[in-house]
C-alpha cells in the first residue's frame, strides 16, 4: 500500500530520530547500515576492513561531486573501499577510532538544507505543498537542527581531519586532495580540476549531482519556509554551529 505524502512524512521523521538515536553509538550504528545496504553496496558506502578513507558530510555538501573526483584520480575502476554518504558523524568517529583517513566536508546551513529538500520534491520523494504547516514546520525544524547535532558531535575532533568546504571542493579539488595527503602523510593522486574533467563528472552523474534550474525554482519556495519565523532559532543555531566549526577546523571564510 502506497503511503501518503503525510504519512511518508511521519514515518520518515520517526525513522531519522530512530536513526539518530542509534548513530550515538557508531559501532552499532555501522553494523546496521553493514547490513541493511547488504555486500554488494556496504563496501562503497559503510566503514568496513579494507576501508582507506572516509569522505562524509551533511546532505548537499558536495559529497558526490568530492567522490567522483577522488575516484577519477586515484580509482576509475571503483577499487578502493571509501566510506561516505551515510550523512552520519557515526562515520566519522568511528573511522577515528580505527585510524582511517577522513575529508569531511562542510558548506553554509541553508545552501545544505534548502538544497536537500529542493532535490527530495524534484525527485517525487517528497510532495512539500500537500503538506499541512504543521508538518513543513516539522521537516525544516528537523533537517536544521540535524545539522548542528553533526557538526557539534564532531566538534571535540576538528583537529583529527582536514575539513573543506563546498567552494573548496567545486573549485579546487586537488587542493582538498593535498591537504588530505598533508594531513595523513598519504599519497593520493592529486585531481586535476579543469572543465573538461568537471565536465565528465557531471555527465557521468545522475541529476543530484549536476545544476539543476527545476531544482532552482524549487528551492525559492523552500528558502521563505526555511527563512521563516518557524524556525528561527534552530536556523540560528544551525549558523551558530557553522562558524564555531570552521574556526576550530582552521577555515578562513573571508
Amino acid at each position: 500500500m502506497r503511503l501518503s505524502s503525510k504519512a511518508r512524512v511521519d514515518v520518515g521523521l520517526a525513522l531519522r530520530y530512530t536513526s539518530d538515536f542509534i548513530e550515538k553509538k557508531p559501532r552499532i550504528y555501522n553494523a546496521i547500515m553493514r547490513a541493511k545496504l547488504g555486500a554488494r553496496m556496504a563496501p562503497q558506502r559503510v566503514l568496513c576492513r579494507d576501508t582507506q578513507l572516509i569522505i562524509e558530510g551533511y546532505p548537499r555538501c558536495a559529497n558526490s561531486f568530492a567522490v567522483s573526483a577522488f575516484r577519477m584520480a586515484n580509482d576509475p575502476e571503483w577499487k578502493i573501499p571509501i566510506a561516505t554518504h551515510l550523512h552520519s558523524p557515526a562515520s566519522i568517529k568511528f573511522g577515528i577510532q580505527r585510524n582511517i583517513p577522513v575529508l569531511l566536508l562542510i558548506r553554509k546551513p541553508k545552501d545544505c538544507i534548502v538544497s536537500w529538500l529542493s532535490l527530495s520534491i524534484q525527485l517525487g520523494k517528497l510532495d512539500f505543498r500537500s503538506l499541512d504547516p504543521r508538518r513543513r514546520k516539522a521537516l525544516l525544524n528537523y533537517w536544521t537542527r540535524r545539522y548542528a547535532q553533526f557538526y557539534d558531535v564532531l566538534l571535540p575532533y576538528a583537529d583529527c581531519f582536514p575539513t573543506v568546504t563546498f567552494e573548496q571542493v567545486t573549485t579546487d579539488f586537488g587542493h582538498c586532495i593535498d591537504r588530505l595527503n598533508e594531513h595523513y602523510s598519504t599519497s593520493f593522486n592529486r585531481f586535476n580540476h579543469t572543465e573538461a574533467n568537471v565536465s565528465k563528472i557531471f555527465q557521468a552523474s545522475k541529476v543530484h549531482l549536476s545544476p539543476s534550474a527545476e531544482r532552482d525554482e524549487i528551492k525559492n519556495m523552500i528558502c521563505e519556509y526555511y527563512m521563516s519565523s518557524k524556525n528561527e532559532k534552530l536556523r540560528d543555531l544551525a549558523e551558530a554551529t557553522y562558524y564555531t566549526f570552521n574556526k576550530a577546523a582552521l577555515i578562513d571564510l573571508d
